[in-house]
């Protein structure tokens, strides 16, 4: 029973593969040149919408076949037959290895701004990540559910004398972090490697210390020293 299960997931992930060979095509020679794009180092699901093929992609030289994967994956709490990716790029998105953004995901990078992607880079699904300016990931981070991480206010609040006091300002997340579903992660966050945030937390201060568990609105320090897996 276990073999049929695993030939019907080999055989429901390569159809998907096919029904999005077209966009991963486009996607591919955009960004890497025709010569490159034939090893498809990126794959695409036929329901990633690309909104922007605009900026630039950055992928290692030794980038593997299908090593990062866009609009894959399956959460039983969500339809992914109903659930899109989008992909949105008007500056810089860097994948230093393989990546997987599960279905549902919406990745936008305005004009300018960079998005790095750590090796082992996996989002399960239906999460966003706006990138105004600057958003970094270190390797193995694992995001859930509905998260939402953004660097940016969109709108300028301004002083009665016309002084900014809303810039944007860069997000870090070290290595080896998971961010439990529905949190919320705005501009100017730090937060150290092998660290684990609370699910529905809200975070927007700096915690660069490592092994620590945060969580709450606003998120603090719960748990020192811990480790996760």
């Amino acid at each position: 029973m276990s073999r049929v299960r695993t030939l019907w997931r080999f055989v429901c992930q390569a159809s998907l593969v096919l029904h999005g060979l077209p966009k991963t095509l486009l996607f591919n020679i955009r960004y890497f040149g025709l010569r490159r794009s034939f090893g498809l180092p990126v794959v695409l699901s036929h329901r990633v919408k690309l909104l922007r093929l605009g900026g630039t992609v950055s992928i290692p030289p030794d980038a593997r076949v299908c090593g990062i994967r866009l609009g894959f994956g399956q959460v039983g709490l969500f339809d992914k037959a109903r659930s899109r990716t989008l992909w949105e790029n008007e500056g810089l998105v860097t994948f230093a290895g393989r990546a997987s953004v599960g279905h549902g995901t919406k990745l936008s990078v305005g004009p300018g701004a960079h998005l790095h992607l750590g090796n082992r880079f996996t989002v399960t699904a239906e999460s966003a990540i706006r990138c105004g300016k600057h958003i970094s990931f270190g390797d193995d981070c694992l995001l859930s559910w509905e998260v939402l991480i953004i660097d940016q206010d969109f709108h300028s609040i301004a002083t009665t004398d016309q002084v900014r006091t809303n810039p944007d300002a860069n997000i870090e997340i070290g290595k080896h972090v998971w961010i439990c579903c529905r949190n919320t992660i705005l501009k100017g966050t730090i937060i150290g490697a092998d660290s684990v945030l609370a699910a529905g937390s809200l975070i927007a201060s700096k915690f660069p210390t490592t092994h620590q568990l945060l969580g709450g609105n606003p998120a603090r320090v719960l748990r020192r020293d811990i480790s996760w897996s």
